[in-house]
């Protein structure tokens, strides 16, 4: 489990690390990939410019990243949260939820409102039931 998760992590630092490169490339490094060793070739004066290059490069990695995570949590927000709560809230006022939109949704709307109607229609039917035993033999039950 180490293993794969040290392989995951090192994998990703080789995609930033290529993706910071292929930035800096254009600047005219001479990149060289081998065996997963990346190789930059240039003066030893460019080196602090590249180190410079690569880390403003991980920092527009992570912001990107970062972007990308409050994006995702938006359309989450949006396509998940907001038809629930559309959902939820007629049923915390004892009505049917009628909800349009997701067909997922609308189909956990229905089959909420087909179990409230039966719910509803069994009710009535144990209230009739009682009242009929309280009318006939009211006296006796009490």
């Amino acid at each position: 489990m180490k293993y794969a998760r040290i392989t995951n992590l090192l994998s990703l630092r080789i995609i930033l690390t290529v993706i910071a490169l292929m930035l800096v490339v254009g600047a005219g490094f001479y990149l060289f990939v081998n065996h997963i060793v990346l190789d930059v070739i240039k003066e030893e004066t460019a080196s602090s410019s590249l180190i410079n290059e690569m880390r403003a490069a991980y920092a527009i990695s992570g912001i990107l990243l970062l972007l990308a995570f409050f994006l995702l949590i938006y359309y989450l927000e949006k396509t998940i949260q907001f038809p629930l709560s559309r959902i939820i809230e007629p049923l915390k006022s004892g009505e049917k939820p009628h909800y349009k939109g997701i067909n997922e949704f609308e189909s956990l709307s229905d089959t909420i409102g087909t179990i409230l109607d039966s719910l509803q229609s069994e009710t009535r039917k144990l209230n009739s039931i009682y009242h009929i035993a309280l009318s006939k033999r009211g006296k006796e039950i009490y």
